[in-house]
């Protein structure tokens, strides 16, 4: 596997941001900036707020990892499963209508 300390910068994208927001909840944005200091990484409530809201474009991956270790989930679970699959879109699909 490669090391994600190799990469400069990974994109973020608004299916990154909206599962990012869904790991959230009603958690405050404090909290979670709280436990990610833990991990070393100190981001403002704005720059987590821009990653949420999708206004970010790529994100390093230290603040990627210190967020998958707050919330206790994978990388996949942030980047690979934040994107639906064909299946899941022809399924939202056929339920629209």
């Amino acid at each position: 596997m490669f090391p994600i300390e190799a990469i400069s910068s990974l994109t973020w994208d608004t299916f990154c941001a909206t599962r990012l927001k869904e790991l959230r909840k009603k958690e405050s944005r404090k909290a979670v900036l709280s436990r990610m200091q833990e991990y070393g990484v100190e981001i403002s409530p704005q720059m987590l707020q821009k990653l949420e809201d999708g206004v970010a474009k790529t994100i390093a991956p230290d603040i990627l990892t210190a967020l998958c270790n707050a919330y206790g989930v994978t990388y996949a679970e942030i980047i690979r499963l934040a994107r639906p699959t064909i299946s899941e879109l022809e399924n939202n699909l056929s339920t629209e209508g």
